[in-house]
């Protein structure tokens, strides 16, 4: 799950697997596999890192097989602050 901040300043958290799409108009809207859509603060980049963290840490985003980095670097920064 992923953190997300509404326009009212609450937070909510939502699976990134359920994303269809996210545009800035100039808001950032995420629309959903279900077509349902939601307006929050976060801008496009932070959404896309978040999304890339993500997937990393269920092993989604670890690259292809036979990449020579070691585990360590590809950890996300999340994991590496927790250790």
């Amino acid at each position: 799950m992923i953190e997300v901040v509404l326009l009212d300043n609450s937070k909510m958290w939502l699976n990134p697997l359920h994303i269809f799409s996210i545009r800035s108009k100039p808001d950032t809207v995420i629309t959903f596999t279900t077509k349902q859509t939601l307006t929050v603060r976060d801008s496009v980049p932070e959404l896309c890192r978040k999304i890339d963290d993500y997937f990393r840490l269920i092993n989604l985003g670890q690259g292809v097989p036979g990449d020579q980095d070691t585990e360590e670097s590809t950890k996300p920064s999340l994991i590496k602050q927790m250790l």
